[in-house]
């Protein structure tokens, strides 16, 4: 069984009670859907995704469909969510894990408005969503083992297969209908990427209480490294 040495549990308490910093990517993601929202209007056109466009060449609504809403509403929802999670998770992560997570999650989303039998046209940023909130949630149950959070990953789950069984949002209501099954790909980005991430530094499995990744943050505080 591995221990603990006092300079490790002084250096995990002094990590605790570091301040959150600014969350600057989430802060950028959500200016860029304001300036698209105030600039473009609700569902511009041009920016949607829209899967007949994207096959004749507009190959940059994979990423600004994520971006524009559907009305103000969708848009509040959104921005507001993305807030408290980036607020929450965007500093468990480095700069580059935290583009990478976002990223995965695009690519999930997308590949099934492709290829899943979703409508023609999608917009918002709810599949993302969830991929950091699984992303985030797998991230602090590495650090504390707190029961509230496969609590609140189970309450999570529920919420989107309650979504996609009655084919409409648990708690907004907007001018084009939601898409559960983006929120599901979403979802499932977030877990398949935390989880690789985690088996890449584990000493043993996924699920041990020893791995690489624990004992770099004991040492320096890092984050995951990814980089061997």
């Amino acid at each position: 069984m591995a221990s603990k040495t006092p300079h490790d549990h002084s250096s995990s308490s002094h990590r605790d009670n570091i301040p959150r910093g600014v969350p600057w990517s989430t802060l950028t993601m959500a200016a860029l859907a304001l300036v698209l929202y105030l600039g473009a209007g609700p569902a511009a056109p041009a920016w949607v995704f829209d899967r007949a466009a994207v096959a004749n060449g507009q190959w940059w609504r994979l990423v600004t469909g994520h971006l524009v809403h559907c009305d103000l509403s969708h848009l509040c929802w959104d921005v507001a969510g993305l807030m408290v999670l980036g607020w929450l998770f965007e500093d468990r992560f480095s700069h580059r894990q935290f583009l990478t997570i976002m990223a995965s999650g695009m690519v999930a989303v997308n590949a099934w408005l492709w290829w899943g039998q979703a409508p023609l046209r999608y917009c918002g940023l709810s599949g993302l969503l969830n991929t950091l909130l699984a992303a985030g949630l797998i991230q602090q149950w590495r650090n504390s083992r707190s029961v509230l959070i496969p609590i609140v990953g189970f309450a999570a789950t529920l919420k989107v297969a309650w979504e996609a069984l009655h084919h409409k949002a648990l708690f907004t209501a907007t001018a084009w209908p939601a898409m559960p099954q983006a929120h599901a790909a979403g979802l499932s980005a977030g877990v398949m990427i935390t989880l690789i991430w985690w088996h890449q530094n584990s000493v043993y499995s996924p699920f041990g209480k020893v791995d690489r990744y624990n004992h770099k943050l004991l040492q320096d505080g890092s984050g995951i490294d990814i980089d061997h």
